[in-house]
């Protein structure tokens, strides 16, 4: 079976990340469809049938984790294996591989005391059966971006000295720090950087961070992102008002950095979390119709001031309808949600994916030609058209059509949409599984 691969060029500066997947199953519940399918997706798949074969596993570990720095594991352990032996085992493999190592768990017992097996257990997800690949391949593209995308604050303090302080105190800690003392261009910058949470001096002098938390907080885009006040300021009256007024957080100065740090990764992590829901769509964790046209319109407004291009791509799932009124809506889901996966595995992390709206997806490719994004997108389409989908005991084949259009051919969104579309559709009627312009 063809494994798929990423098919930008500068999608990982590295080597490619190797994955590999391990089931501890029990041999009355045989994976073999579940196999087939993840082996579609990329994976490196392994069932081991008892708790002899999953310690042989992890004592060959360490050699094959030297020979592969980008390897990374993914253990989906049937709660039935969990017992004294197993969970020696699992906390030998966390304290020797940390972040090369996850645990997923699985159990026909959807109850809390399953639930607990897992967390107690170094579980980062539970699944119930039956397993569906869609499933696990967003489990595992969702835990690969976590580990991948390091927070962003923007530190606003008119004091130069203070601002290189704290960008150096957190740089050091993992989080990319941009510091600003004139806050001219603050509004551009945020567009630009797109911090996760703007840390504010209380008093400065142009504009004190309360009335520029007014202003930032009367923008749309911005609204949602958490906004902390570091300041000298120590009275509790202030402090009160300003949380009342919408401000997230009041910190001193005075704090030790260190309780700083943690309490800024809390609310980042948090907003992160609720931000996911507000922008997503809720079948496949994709940007939403409305978060995908204010991406495209940000990337206009980039493309503009870096006189760059990108291509905007619209992909609809072929014959649709006819995989509904066969296999009935919730395979028709399954296989809306396997196509997300698939985009979201094989694009750059810059790259844009959102649910247009029923079985359609629409995908901004910054930085990228039309004659670039033409090859990405086709053999995404040949490869896609390899995934295995099944129905109960059916096997069937997907594909799908796309029709690209690009800036700066077309300048404004209306435009860059439309374009797409009708690319689609002559995509559709030319005999669908198809990509259009043809370059």
């Amino acid at each position: 079976m063809n494994k798929l691969i990423n098919y930008h060029e500068k999608q990982v500066e590295n080597k490619s990340e190797t994955i590999s997947v391990f089931f501890i199953n029990d041999n009355n519940q045989p994976l073999n469809t579940l196999e087939t399918q993840l082996e579609d997706f990329g994976y490196t798949v392994n069932i081991l049938n008892s708790i002899e074969d999953f310690l042989s596993t992890i004592s060959t570990l360490k050699e094959d984790l030297a020979l592969n720095q980008n390897q990374t594991l993914y253990f989906f352990i049937n709660t039935i294996f969990i017992n004294d032996m197993t969970v020696k085992v699992i906390e030998y493999a966390k304290l020797h591989f940390e972040d090369d190592i996850h645990f997923i768990y699985y159990s026909d017992n959807n109850n809390i005391s399953a639930h607990l097996q897992g967390i107690r257990n170094y579980g980062e997800a539970f699944l119930s059966t039956p397993l569906e690949a869609s499933e696990i391949a967003e489990i595992i593209t969702r835990q690969c971006k976590k580990n991948k995308s390091p927070y962003r604050i923007l530190f606003i303090d008119d004091d130069e000295s203070i601002g290189t302080y704290y960008r150096n105190v957190f740089n050091k800690a993992g989080i990319i720090c941009q510091h600003i003392s004139n806050i001219d261009n603050v509004l551009n910058i945020i567009t630009e950087f797109k911090p996760d949470l703007l840390l504010i001096d209380y008093y400065m002098p142009e504009c004190s961070g309360f009335e520029l938390a007014k202003i930032l907080r009367q923008r749309i885009n911005i609204e949602l992102i958490p906004i902390v006040y570091l300041s000298s300021e120590t009275d509790p009256v202030i402090h009160l008002k300003s949380i009342s007024d919408g401000v997230d957080d009041f910190l001193d100065k005075s704090t030790k950095s260190f309780f700083i740090i943690n309490n800024l990764k809390s609310r980042i992590k948090r907003a992160r979390s609720l931000r996911s829901l507000i922008m997503q769509d809720s079948l496949t964790q994709l940007y939403n119709h409305a978060m995908l046209e204010e991406h495209l319109d940000l990337e206009i407004y980039r493309s503009f001031r870096n006189s760059s291009e990108f291509c905007y791509v619209m992909i609809d799932l072929d014959n649709f309808k006819s995989i509904n009124d066969q296999y009935g809506h919730i395979i028709g889901d399954k296989v809306i949600k396997t196509l997300s996966v698939f985009l979201k595995q094989n694009l750059r992390q810059t790259d844009i994916i959102g649910r247009y709206g029923g079985e359609e997806f629409g995908i901004i490719l910054p930085d990228t030609t039309i004659e670039k994004a033409y090859a990405i997108i086709n053999t995404l389409r040949e490869k896609f058209s390899e995934i295995m989908h099944s129905s109960e005991s059916k096997v069937f084949l997907v594909t799908f059509s796309a029709g690209i259009s690009s800036f700066p051919e077309k300048i404004n969104r209306l435009e860059i949409i439309e374009e797409a579309d009708q690319y689609l559709y002559q995509a559709k009627d030319a005999g669908r599984n198809l990509v259009y312009p043809i370059k």
